[in-house]
């Protein structure tokens, strides 16, 4: 089953965009809010959607972060986009020096670097004013590298990727820094993304990350 995490700091445009592109795609899902987190098992999937960061260390901080962290350990997935993406790294470096810094260690860690971003300016929460479609590089399997388009709004780069356990699957044109890893995490693995496959669903990143 996959769910989508519904908790405080949600966004609700890049929410409402998910909902919709999982039902184009005919995914079945379920809201989880985060004093549900105990009812995920190894066989699912939890959406960590974009949002603030920070909302979702406030509510999952201690517990339930170690409960997320069990479920992938054990056989589940974790799918971190923008803010989620952010939430899955050991060390969050947003904004710094900005009115909107966030620069904190997170206890999830799936990706044992940083997440610094924005990376395109200006960022606004709930705003589309420093949204934008970026070029993200893509290879399938027997194919050319080539370059595709990503719905960008506030996201994070993740910074020394060369690690046994992360696979980069895609690379920001502008800062040839990775924009979307793949990091395993005892039987399970963890996604995390600084741009929004949602808004593409039918782009073969979207494909990938949900098994289509």
């Amino acid at each position: 089953m996959i769910y989508l995490y519904a908790g405080e700091g949600v966004a609700l445009s890049s929410f409402s965009v998910l909902c919709a592109a999982l039902l184009e795609r005919q995914l079945t899902y379920r809201l989880m809010g985060p004093h549900e987190i105990h009812r995920l098992t190894p066989q699912d999937t939890l959406i960590l959607p974009g949002g603030r960061d920070i909302f979702y260390d406030r509510a999952l901080r201690g517990e339930k972060n170690r409960m997320i962290s069990q479920f992938v350990w054990e056989g589940g997935c974790y799918i971190g986009i923008c803010a989620g993406g952010y939430y899955g790294a050991s060390r969050v470096v947003f904004d710094q020096g900005g009115l909107l810094e966030v620069v904190a260690l997170r206890e999830l860690g799936f990706f044992p670097g940083e997440a610094v971003g924005p990376l395109f300016g200006p960022f606004i929460y709930d705003s589309e004013e420093g949204a934008r479609y970026v070029s993200i590089s893509w290879q399938d399997r027997g194919t050319q590298p080539r370059w595709i388009s990503a719905y960008y709004n506030g996201g994070c780069m993740f910074l020394n990727v060369e690690r046994e356990s992360v696979d980069v699957w895609s690379y920001y044109q502008t800062y040839q820094q990775a924009a979307v890893v793949a990091c395993s995490w005892g039987r399970g693995q963890a996604v995390l993304s600084g741009v929004h496959p949602e808004y593409t669903p039918y782009s073969p990143l979207f494909e990938r990350m949900y098994g289509l």
